[in-house]
């Protein structure tokens, strides 16, 4: 696998909740998106992790459990968690992001800025959405206002 290249996955196993927690809750870029994640919280609820016997699992308040989609760099499903997107369907044709979060060194302002992590989650995202009939926009709650992004629909190959 070629040097920036990450693995997305839509589990974590049970063992990670240390890893998970750490990265969620006690991350140390959360200052500097205050007010996002105060927005966020506000308009859907805070995000609890959920352990069951299979994996790791997230509910935010009135939604319930929410879709997470992690970040591994090293890749293996065992590398590294180097971020976490949360986000749900909150209508026939839209996904809303609801949190963001990438460990420091991958953040805007760390050594691994380059690795364009929470673009790469974002562009993840965007392909599942495609996949998912009626889905034609991903909602984004960050940077002090939400941002629409549209999907192109799926081009059929043909047969």
């Amino acid at each position: 696998m070629p040097m920036g290249e990450f693995v997305y996955s839509s589990v974590l196993p049970g063992a990670r909740y240390d890893e998970l927690a750490e990265l969620v809750f006690f991350n140390r870029q959360q200052e500097r998106f205050r007010a996002d994640i105060v927005g966020a919280i506000d308009g859907y609820g805070t995000p609890e992790i959920v352990v069951t016997k299979d994996a790791l699992r997230f509910t935010v308040g009135d939604l319930g459990e929410v879709q997470a989609l992690y970040g591994l760099d090293g890749g293996t499903a065992r590398a590294r968690l180097a971020g976490v997107m949360l986000y749900a369907r909150t209508s026939p044709e839209k996904i809303v992001v609801l949190h963001i979060v990438v460990a420091p060194e991958y953040a805007s302002n760390g050594p691994r800025s380059d690795r364009l992590l929470a673009l790469k989650l974002i562009e993840q995202l965007r392909k599942l959405g495609r996949a998912i009939k009626g889905v034609t926009t991903i909602e984004i709650l960050y940077g002090g206002r939400a941002t629409e992004i549209e999907i192109a629909p799926h081009q059929r190959q043909p047969s």
